[in-house]
């Protein structure tokens, strides 16, 4: 029996969809009459929460299978992106 491929999820991938999300709300507070601001912003939220759907799970993934690669940066970044999931579930539903 074969073990399972390990594959490790940078903390740069899971960062970067934070930043985004960060980025496109700055954008979004900045400019609140202008169409194009909100659409690229919306659309940059929408692209950084589908990368992070995909990376959350191979990232949890990754922190439990293998012991090197639990360290404080990337339990940090994979917190914070679970945090902003939480957040964004919690508010589609209410």
């Amino acid at each position: 029996m074969t073990s399972a491929r390990f594959l490790p999820v940078p903390t740069a991938l899971l960062v970067s969809p934070l930043a985004l999300s960060i980025g496109a709300f700055a954008l979004l507070l900045q400019f609140p009459r202008s169409p194009v601001a909100w659409n690229m912003g919306a659309w940059t939220l929408v692209a950084a929460s589908a990368l992070l759907v995909l990376l959350v799970p191979l990232a949890a993934w990754s922190l439990a299978k293998n012991a090197a690669t639990r360290t404080w940066p990337r339990i940090l970044a994979f917190s914070g992106s679970t945090i902003y999931l939480m957040a964004l579930a919690i508010g589609a539903i209410t």
